[in-house]
């Protein structure tokens, strides 16, 4: 398996295989969150650990994506960057667990993404996700699954953080941070469950 998770991990480091194969094994996710930013009236986003910008199409509004990774970084630069309808996003290299951005955003999102990192670091994020954010942070994750197909995706992933929505909702209310809604999301292949955590903060 170590050798195979290897392969599968030098695969998903070029940008334009890593979309593909997101497409066609947990497609739809664009489509679904589009939805629900849109529900919630939510303005300027904040998308963090952005990765290769696919999710920059979910707002029409002002959008920061920011990554660790700068090969991504610069293919998001390359496909979404520059003028014409696409001048109000932006992409910047920023690690995640050390954010520093004079602006504030409406909405802070965290896509795909908290499954990488150890619970210190996910509370860090979260709590500088609120720092920056004026009313929404948004957590969208895929949670565990027992189904024999989606456990062996999910060990071929690069993270191996999967959390079930209580223990997620336990390390948002450490950064401070209110649940007010969970939804659920299920991949086009069916692969992949993702809960989509609606936070807001204290008081």
């Amino acid at each position: 398996m170590a050798d195979r998770r290897n392969f599968f991990h030098d695969i998903l480091n070029n940008p334009r295989l890593f979309l593909f194969i997101r497409a066609i094994l947990d497609g739809g996710q664009v489509r679904y969150l589009k939805g629900l930013l849109e529900e919630y009236r939510a303005g300027s986003i904040l998308d963090v650990a952005c990765g290769c910008g696919t999710f920059c199409r979910i707002t029409p509004h002002e959008y920061l994506g920011v990554d660790y990774n700068e090969a991504f970084i610069s293919f998001c630069r390359r496909k979404y960057g520059g003028g014409g309808r696409e001048r109000k996003k932006r992409f910047v290299v920023m690690d995640a667990t050390d954010m520093k951005t004079d602006r504030r955003f409406d909405t802070a999102v965290i896509i795909n993404s908290i499954h990488h990192f150890p619970d210190d670091e996910v509370v860090s994020i979260f709590t500088s996700m609120r720092d920056i954010t004026e009313r929404l942070v948004i957590v969208h994750d895929a949670v565990p699954r027992k189904n024999p197909v989606s456990r062996f995706f999910y060990r071929l992933d690069r993270g191996t953080h999967f959390r079930t929505v209580e223990e997620q909702k336990s390390l948002i209310a450490r950064a401070g941070l209110v649940v007010q809604d969970v939804r659920y999301f299920k991949g086009t292949a069916g692969i992949y469950l993702h809960s989509t955590v609606i936070c807001t903060k204290k008081g």
